[in-house]
């Protein structure tokens, strides 16, 4: 039971009817509330506080786990912005000297050599283009003996279909 007592005073009350001998007797005990209830409200506060320090750590561990995620692919984007300008160097370079010899040949200067280091396309085609040249150089000095009156030369061909050896023939 919940009320006041004779000063006025918010109390719990429990009553419990007694039966002592042919008398009845009544057992009344009564607890001041604030007193009963001091303890519940030490572990509510508690429970509060606890409540809002998991939420204060919950959303810090937020923050964290973004700043960490950001701080990944920060680190990656970088990492990947390496590792791409490497890697269009590695392409782009072996581009740019074949295309410097193509220039060279067209303009008519046989005398450059092309390296090719490995076995992909580039190479491939740097190749062919140093074996191009070597077939250009042969026929220049062809031509060269020809100019000198030398017919005794013999025209070796690059191929069936090689129309400027075969014009010397």
């Amino acid at each position: 039971l919940q009320g006041q007592n004779y000063l006025g005073q918010e109390v719990i009350a429990a009553y419990a009817p007694l039966q002592i001998l042919d008398l009845n007797w009544a057992l009344i005990v009564e607890k001041n509330l604030a007193e009963s209830t001091a303890a519940l409200d030490v572990v509510s506060e508690r429970t509060r506080n606890l409540s809002e320090m998991i939420a204060q750590a919950k959303q810090d561990s937020v923050k964290t786990a973004l700043y960490a995620a950001a701080v990944v692919v920060l680190v990656f984007g970088v990492l990947g912005s390496f590792v791409s300008l490497w890697i269009s160097r590695a392409v782009v370079a072996p581009i740019n000297r074949t295309q410097k010899a193509l220039n060279q040949v067209a303009l008519g200067d046989l005398d450059l050599s092309i390296q090719s280091k490995g076995n992909d396309e580039i190479s491939g085609m740097q190749r062919s283009l140093q074996g191009m040249v070597e077939s250009l150089q042969a026929k220049a000095e062809l031509a060269s003996r020809i100019s000198r009156q030398d017919l005794t030369t013999d025209v070796a061909l690059a191929s069936e279909h090689d129309s400027l050896g075969n014009a010397f023939r």
